[in-house]
């Protein structure tokens, strides 16, 4: 089982200290880095971060974080430039099974579509290649978001969606 947790740290593109995935002690964008050596993931920011501002996007990312049925593909990392789902964007595949979470795989998602209504994320997705699998007790990962949306709280208009989808 892995260990998933949001810590406060400041990243390469991003001027102050700000909430960020750890899995087992290791910060995502980091682990995305070391799987694609030969690309530029460092320094991507958390989905759920509230910098997102885009209510139709920030939907997207709470109505696929915690899946009820089938697999999801959730936006996970964006780029810190943009602030969006367009431009670079590492999704991961994401099932529950009983009392835990599984992230499958990860990808560089490559679809493109409707910015007003982003359903069509996740559907032209480069994965990589030797992705790790990594499953988390279901509890550590509701903390997790609750720790986002403690940190979203601070945004109304931004808990708003989130209250939609929970």
């Amino acid at each position: 089982m892995n260990f998933i947790e949001v810590k406060y740290e400041q990243t390469l593109f991003w001027s102050e200290p700000h909430p960020c995935i750890f899995i087992d002690g290791e910060r995502l964008d980091k682990i995305v880095q070391q799987l694609c050596p030969d690309e530029d993931y460092l320094g991507l920011i958390p989905t759920l971060f509230s910098a997102l501002h885009n209510d139709a996007q920030a939907k997207v990312v709470w109505e696929r974080v915690l899946p009820k049925e089938r697999a999801s593909i959730l936006p996970v990392l964006m780029c810190p430039d943009d602030v969006d789902l367009y431009c670079t964007l590492i999704v991961v595949e994401v099932t529950v099974m009983d009392k835990v979470v599984i992230w499958k795989r990860f990808g560089l998602d490559d679809s493109c579509g409707d910015s007003y209504v982003p359903t069509w994320l996740g559907t032209d997705v480069k994965w990589i290649q030797d992705s790790p699998t990594f499953e988390f007790d279901i509890n550590d990962y509701r903390l997790m978001l609750k720790e986002f949306k403690e940190e979203i709280a601070k945004n109304a208009d931004y808990i708003d969606i989130i209250k939609q989808v929970s």
